[in-house]
């Protein structure tokens, strides 16, 4: 069992990560799409869907092989914030 004080730092990095990044929905829709990608998990099939939907520019994974087939272009995280660095 998880000590409160897990809790409180589980807690803090959550709302520090919600201070970084915006959410987007995932709404019934996209869930409906997510079934016919060509991306064979389900879940990952939703993360394909859900920029696509809302205009974003890439998915950022360390788990690029299970996106090869995405729509929407992949980054690992380093290749992220190179990116950002050169902007």
């Amino acid at each position: 069992m998880k000590n409160h004080n897990d809790l409180s730092k589980v807690k803090y990095v959550l709302g520090e990560l919600f201070n970084l990044f915006n959410t987007i929905p995932i709404t019934e829709n996209i869930l409906r799409e997510a079934l016919n990608s060509k991306i064979n998990d389900y879940e990952d099939a939703v993360i394909e869907i859900s920029p696509l939907k809302n205009e974003m520019d890439y998915i950022i994974t360390r788990n690029l092989k299970d996106f090869k087939h995405s729509n929407v272009k992949l980054l690992s995280p380093s290749e992220f914030l190179a990116l950002q660095i050169l902007q």
